[in-house]
């Protein structure tokens, strides 16, 4: 092959026409490659030690889901800048950002009493930790909800193309923004099974309320020395004590 040979042009041109396309195609067709070399990979895997086999099909996969994952966010930035530039869009976010920050302060609320049997209104600092990763929960949970449904739509949009629309019009992309907005949906089911083990565990809770919100209270009436107290109404106190690794609350009522 040599400069002007029809051959090297042809190549060129196709390289060329790969580097012009927009970033969301090569990140579509960069995490298509990773799953036909994993598809590639399984057929030859009896060749091959098991162990290294094993190594390579987890990293083609996650590799090959993120690509995708990230072509979809790339295909979908353009729009959502658009959305924010609209007062109306930034007015819906913030009203809904103010939502899922009620909603994660509601939850981290309803976790605290449940794991300390009593009012998480007197464990504000407890209440205000768990607040803090519910937001980022809450928010996980409604654009998991939102990309499980685009990707179920557009996989309807494909399919209504393929059925109704033109012989020639593939709705290759279509297919691939589909598998993108599943596979962002995906990626998120493993931050927020890890979230929810924390944040729902209830000895985890009461650890965090030893640790912020049971104080030694030595000079206070009725307290005794090194006791971790909380004070409540009508003169109900809570003492925390950590044994084992677990702590243990009892309550009861004391005349200052």
């Amino acid at each position: 092959m040599y400069p002007g040979d029809p051959a090297t042009e042809a190549n060129q041109s196709r390289w060329g026409k790969l580097l012009r396309r927009p970033l969301w195609q090569k990140l579509y067709l960069s995490g298509v490659l990773m799953f036909v070399l994993l598809t590639v990979l399984t057929y030859s895997a009896r060749f091959l030690p098991r162990a290294a086999v094993e190594i390579a099909l987890g990293t083609l996969l996650i590799v090959g889901g993120v690509l995708i994952a990230s072509g979809f966010i790339a295909w979908c930035w353009p729009l959502i800048v658009r959305l924010w530039r609209l007062w109306i869009g930034r007015v819906f976010l913030v009203i809904l950002n103010a939502l899922v920050l009620l909603l994660a302060t509601a939850l981290a609320r309803l976790s605290v009493s449940a794991s300390l049997q009593l009012p998480p209104q007197d464990f504000d600092l407890t209440v205000a930790l768990f607040a803090l990763p519910n937001y980022v929960f809450v928010w996980y949970f409604l654009l998991s909800v939102v990309t499980s449904v685009t990707g179920v739509t557009l996989f309807l949009v494909a399919g209504a193309k393929v059925i109704a629309g033109p012989r020639n019009q593939h709705p290759g992309w279509d297919l691939l923004h589909a598998v993108g907005a599943l596979a962002v949906t995906g990626l998120m089911i493993g931050p927020f099974e890890m979230a929810s083990k924390y944040l729902l565990d209830r000895e985890f809770v009461r650890l965090v309320a030893y640790a912020v919100d049971f104080h030694e209270a030595a000079n206070y009436p009725g307290v005794l020395a090194k006791e971790r107290v909380r004070l409540h109404e009508n003169g109900i106190v809570s003492s925390a004590v950590l044994v084992s690794g677990k702590v243990i609350i009892t309550t009861q009522k004391r005349n200052f």
